[in-house]
């Protein structure tokens, strides 16, 4: 049994090939629209455990339009699957809360660019 467990762990082990920042890099390019909020979370999948990169990612408009999810491979940055949607969040926009608190505090307005 503990001979079978060694071999299994030595098989198991792999390298990183992707740190978070690039896999949400990779995550952003198979997505093809701009990012904005993201989270990676790293996950193991299959009897290797083999690491895959989980990212959730919602498009960069105010309140975001698209969330997704992506699925890259941790050795070697292929894209295992995306899954895109529209939001179905309901949120409210940041930039006019921002506005509203500028005012509040006596602050002049930013201006939108």
């Amino acid at each position: 049994g503990l001979l079978l467990f060694g071999l299994y762990s030595v098989l198991a082990g792999r390298k990183f090939g992707l740190n978070e920042n690039e896999a949400l890099v990779a995550a952003s390019k198979e997505l093809g629209f701009a990012v904005g909020h993201a989270s990676a979370q790293l996950g193991w999948r299959g009897l290797s455990s083999r690491p895959t990169w989980r990212i959730l990612a919602y498009s960069a408009e105010d309140p975001p339009i698209s969330r997704s999810l992506v699925l890259i491979d941790a050795i070697d940055g292929t894209t295992i699957d995306a899954y895109v949607e529209d939001n179905p969040e309901e949120w409210i926009s940041t930039s006019n809360e921002l506005d509203g608190l500028e005012r509040e505090a006596g602050l002049p307005e930013s201006e939108d660019v």
